[in-house]
């Protein structure tokens, strides 16, 4: 399995919020869960697994070769270590691994998920609208924000496109444009569906139609 799914690298242990680092961003956008981190240590203490307990949600590995038997040793697997750390609220911030640990996992898994899933975004914008992460620094600046194909069509669960915009929107001086095309009709950014591993020059393609339509928003 070792060879399947590659471990987290964060893992400081604290509290009762478990983020858990997929491997793409953990391999290939590490700064989005420094990010996250540091967002999350704004308010409280959190719990986040050893590296050698956190394992890949399955997709596209498993769920794509089919290779059942493995998919559901995973997902027992991360369900006993969540239950272990006994964590309540299990963070996540890949749109892809939400969908799968939310909608998917249970299937493997045999019953309801002993702990809720749900988006980072998600969590800061209520923590926002609580009153419990307060952005200080005033930013003077036009913003877009663009709809991730799994957050705004998600495979199988609801779509995330209120919480992002909740979150900009208590930033102060920031003022937020929307494309064109957000929400359920946002543009793909080139790279899901493994475009970007076998068709780097499509993808490349559809990347620069969204950001030409970014810049069009001013």
């Amino acid at each position: 399995m070792g060879s399947i799914i590659r471990p987290a690298t964060y893992a400081p242990n604290r509290g009762k919020l478990r983020p858990p680092w997929p491997y793409r961003i953990n391999w290939d956008s590490p700064q989005m869960a420094g990010g996250a981190v540091r967002l999350l240590s704004a308010v409280g203490p959190f719990t986040m697994l050893d590296s050698d307990q956190s394992w890949c949600c399955g997709f596209p590995q498993l769920t794509g070769s089919g290779e059942w038997s493995v998919m559901a040793e995973l997902v027992n697997h991360m369900v006993n270590a969540v239950m272990d750390k006994g964590i309540k609220r299990f963070v996540i911030s890949c749109p892809m691994c939400l969908d799968i640990v939310k909608y998917l996992w249970p299937y493997f898994y045999g019953e309801e998920l002993p702990f809720e899933p749900l988006a980072t975004v998600e969590l800061l914008a209520e923590w926002a609208e609580e009153g419990k992460l307060k952005f200080t620094k005033k930013i003077e600046e036009t913003v877009t924000y663009h709809d991730p194909c799994a957050m705004a069509r998600p495979f199988m669960g609801k779509p995330i496109i209120d919480a992002p915009r909740k979150l900009l929107g208590k930033i102060p001086g920031i003022k937020l444009v929307d494309m064109d095309r957000h929400g359920k009709l946002s543009r793909c950014c080139g790279g899901s569906g493994g475009t970007r591993a076998v068709a780097s020059d499509i993808s490349a393609k559809i990347a620069k139609e969204l950001l030409l339509e970014a810049k069009r928003t001013g």
